[in-house]
């Protein structure tokens, strides 16, 4: 477990300014967990993953990493602890093998444990016929995984990646993320994984709960499908229809239901292949939470409108669709709202003009 507690970093620079990189902090990641950290440039990332690697001390606030206190545990914390930054930061004129026993003998690990462990994570992260090859050799992908394979040599449990596939290619970070998957099922599901990149589409693959930081504060904290439903409460999905259009009395039978917002039926949605007689129409329905639907699945919902639909003898459905936000889409409306709200404080903040 990760736990921060008003956690504030404040940096002093010339002349006594202060900069307060994280303000007043908390946040809980669960045992197990592969946790995302996003936000822009400058907003307090890299400074929280300093904070739980020790490698700085909280102006306030507290910060429990692996049941330690960081001011008072650092050793105890760093032990825990396996650390992929951006830069892979291998000795070049050493070979794979080799900088992995340096690691390993830095940890306190015995030689027989170090060779056992590097044999294991080569073939799990396929890099055994490079372990005689020079590190300054490997390609960015071989680099990132053989740091990865570093990072984990000491079994710890707590997994911090920065930034963990940029500047690969598409196949190289691919390989990168594969890894990660594969360490974390072999694993005894206690290891706790943070993932701090700007890649949203990585996020949304690796992690099932993000936190996004801005100006050194929460933004919002959540797993990936809550954010998107309480960004967006009214889903919607859409049902495509031929050989007929619904009736009215049935368009009205439907708005009328609790679990449904607004129907709208959109003509010439779709093109038709050349020469084609078939027309198609959409069914664009939207549901809305209400008392006696609350503790139902939005499947189970759409599942019932559906049949609903099939059994009008007049229609024939060709497929149905829901609506899906992605990870980016909730990073982007969250960060645009935080900037509106920002921007009304300071108007109406302002002083009025004569």
């Amino acid at each position: 477990m990760i736990r921060a507690n008003e956690l504030t970093k404040k940096f002093r620079l010339k002349g006594e300014i202060d900069i307060v990189a994280l303000n007043s902090v908390s946040i809980q990641v669960r045992d197990g967990e592969v946790f995302g950290l996003l936000g822009p440039n400058g907003a307090g990332k890299t400074t929280f993953m300093r904070l739980i690697s020790c490698l700085l001390s909280p102006t306030s606030g507290t910060l429990e990493v692996a049941g330690f206190d960081c001011t008072r545990n650092p050793v105890e914390i760093r032990n825990k602890i396996g650390l992929l930054c951006e830069e892979p930061g291998l000795y070049e004129r050493q070979t794979v093998f080799n900088n992995l026993s340096l690691y390993g003998e830095l940890y306190g690990m015995e030689r027989d444990e170090i060779e056992d462990r590097i044999d294991e994570l080569s073939a799990l992260l396929d890099f055994k016929n490079l372990l005689e090859m020079k590190s300054g050799r490997l390609s960015k992908g071989q680099r990132q995984r053989v740091s990865l394979a570093r990072a984990l040599l000491h079994e710890p449990e707590i997994l911090l990646l920065d930034e963990p596939t940029a500047n690969l290619d598409p196949v190289s970070a691919n390989a990168v993320r594969e890894a990660i998957r594969q360490i974390q099922r072999q694993s005894d599901n206690n290891r706790i994984v943070i993932v701090c990149s700007h890649n949203l589409d990585e996020v949304e693959k690796l992690c099932k709960r993000v936190a996004i930081i801005d100006n050194g504060h929460i933004v919002e904290t959540g797993s990936i499908d809550n954010l998107e439903h309480e960004l967006w409460k009214s889903e919607s999905f859409e049902i495509v229809l031929k050989g007929g259009t619904p009736s009215s009395d049935f368009l009205e039978y439907l708005a009328k239901l609790d679990v449904v917002g607004d129907v709208q039926i959109i003509h010439n949605a779709r093109e038709e292949p050349i020469g084609s007689t078939d027309s198609h129409l959409v069914l664009k329905i939207g549901l809305r939470s209400s008392p006696r639907s609350i503790d139902r699945n939005s499947e189970d919902i759409i599942a019932d409108v559906v049949k609903l639909v099939a059994a009008q003898s007049n229609l024939k459905i060709v497929s149905v669709s829901s609506e899906k936000h992605s990870l980016e889409d909730v990073y982007l409306k969250l960060m645009r709202d935080k900037m509106d709200d920002v921007k009304e404080f300071q108007e109406m903040s302002a002083p009025g003009q004569d």
